[in-house]
């Protein structure tokens, strides 16, 4: 049996809270074709302990002080599952589960527990993984705001044996075997092949991100969940900067979309296809979610529109918006989404540099 490296990482990142301020980051697109960079881990310190509720020496104080205690338990970091939720502190069963509570200090603490069992794991994918999850989970802070946040672990397997791979999956989804991951909402784990690093991080981060928005934002249409994880599997670091450099896997030869791109208005109407149609196009609709993602995530108005569609999406978390209400609601926002995307198109698709600023709340 292989040996389960359990690595708690200290998602320690200094949001800042200050009154009056908010952090978002404003992106800068660098020049075209920038190659895959190593990626550096660093070192994270632990979390402070939750302080614990006080006992006195009364029954009723006791019952209390237990009920406090089982509130403050981030419901993410407990192995086996509570009987009053379904799932493990999800957005739409459990919306109060591994919050957190304190959003005026200046520096606030947020962490996961990853734990990598498998014959691919080796010390340097610990920390490559780390490094770059600990990133992903930095830009959702800022697209959704901390204080929507919550503490959550993942549990990957990592197989570089195809057969072994398919075996595992084979006992979650049998129609699922042809993948090279796949998540699982149930336990808040997943499953990944191992062909080489590169992929594997990729694959890894991407079947995270699924967790991410179950954990943060609750049911999002496939268009959304899909974008975002193919946008973010690409992320890399630069002076411990985000940067996320186009999927090459929709580009031709010559950095260009493979594909005729959709309309918006087709996309958001493709949920049937995601469910029902063919690989073939629901491949296209996979290059179409993550093409319109990497268009809003290049321009500041595009970002935080995208924001925006997050935290309205979030406030709903047990069903979807409609196509309908994600394009009056984008309307409003981006009054010219579908011509200011085409004009997009005729330019260079270059590398998302992010940097972040401190801006006054208006």
């Amino acid at each position: 049996m292989n040996d389960v490296k359990l690595v708690v990482v200290a998602i320690l990142f200094s949001i800042s809270f200050a009154a009056g301020h908010r952090e978002e980051f404003v992106p800068a697109v660098v020049k075209k074709g920038a190659g895959h960079r190593d990626t550096d881990s660093s070192e994270f310190s632990q979390p402070k302990p939750q302080q614990q509720p006080s006992t006195s020496s009364t029954h009723t104080s006791q019952r209390e002080s237990q009920r406090q205690a089982e509130l403050q338990t981030p419901e993410f970091l407990t192995p086996v599952h509570r009987k009053k939720y379904i799932l493990r502190g999800d957005a739409c069963t459990a919306p109060d589960l591994g919050k957190i509570e304190d959003t005026s200090s200046i520096d606030v603490t947020d962490f996961f527990t990853l734990t990598i069992n498998g014959d691919a794991v080796t010390s340097e994918f610990e920390k490559a993984l780390s490094h770059k999850l600990w990133l992903v989970f930095r830009m959702y802070g800022v697209l959704i705001g901390n204080k929507n946040l919550r503490r959550i672990a993942f549990t990957f397997t990592v197989l570089k044996s195809r057969d072994d791979y398919e075996s595992e999956v084979e006992k979650l989804s049998p129609t699922l075997t042809s993948t090279q991951g796949v998540y699982s909402s149930k336990t808040v784990s997943a499953i990944v092949n191992y062909k080489n690093e590169q992929q594997a991080l990729r694959t890894a981060t991407h079947e995270a991100v699924h967790a991410l928005n179950h954990a943060f934002i609750g049911a999002t249409p496939n268009w959304l969940n899909e974008g975002l994880a193919e946008y973010f599997e690409m992320m890399t670091t630069t002076a411990q900067l985000p940067e996320v450099t186009p999927n090459f896997s929709w580009l031709d030869a010559e950095y260009r979309f493979r594909y005729t791109a959709h309309d918006f208005v087709i996309l958001v109407n493709s949920e049937h296809i995601w469910h029902n149609g063919p690989r073939i196009e629901t491949s296209i609709l996979y290059a179409n979610s993550w093409y319109w993602m990497f268009y809003l995530m290049s321009s500041n108005e595009g970002l935080n529109a995208l924001a925006q569609l997050l935290k309205r999406e979030s406030a709903s978390p047990c069903s979807v918006m409609s196509a309908e209400q994600t394009l009056r609601f984008l309307s409003e926002l981006l009054p010219y989404l579908e011509s200011d995307f085409r004009a997009w198109e005729y330019g260079d698709l270059g590398d998302h540099r992010f940097h972040i600023l401190h801006e006054n709340e208006e």
